[in-house]
């Protein structure tokens, strides 16, 4: 990956290798220069969004919770 890779790129990268099904959920997370956690953005290019650093560290999160969880198909999304 670089930096003119989209964040859906990484994201399909990261849900691929968890085995993760249901995605809508997920998302990724990073710390800016002045240390302020975003949302990756999956639909613009990785170098449009982060500013300042060359190396970023991402953070794998639960961006929605499920209205019914007991309605998710996957344990591991549960």
């Amino acid at each position: 990956m670089n930096g003119s890779s989209l964040g859906q790129e990484v994201f399909d990268v990261v849900v691929r290798h968890l085995s993760l099904l249901e995605t809508a959920y997920f998302g990724l997370r990073y710390l800016d220069s002045q240390n302020q956690t975003h949302w990756l953005d999956l639909s613009k290019k990785m170098n449009k969004q982060m500013k300042g650093n060359e190396n970023f560290t991402f953070y794998f999160g639960v961006k929605f919770y499920a209205a019914d969880p007991c309605k998710l198909v996957e344990e591991i999304t549960r």
